[in-house]
């Protein structure tokens, strides 16, 4: 379990790819270069996802604050 997640994290991954290579053959480097890239396209997808929840939130609470301040302004106008 702790090489899986020293392999997400990309740090001596290619160590413990070159160690299943030796060990192990070509099948599991295979499945360490699938299991690298399916891990960095969830971690990157959720990142993304954070990142875009965060902007539309703040972009919605500006666009209320702003509105409802445009909106007391015209009216004190008249």
């Amino acid at each position: 379990m702790l090489a899986l997640f020293e392999t997400l994290s990309y740090k001596g991954w290619n160590v413990i790819r070159d160690i299943l290579w030796m060990r192990q053959g070509p099948w599991a480097v295979v499945f360490i270069h699938i299991y690298v890239f399916i891990g960095c396209m969830i971690g990157l997808t959720l990142f993304v996802g954070v990142v875009i929840a965060n902007y539309t939130e703040n972009r919605v609470s500006s666009l209320s604050f702003y509105s409802s301040s445009l909106i007391s302004v015209f009216l004190l106008q008249q």
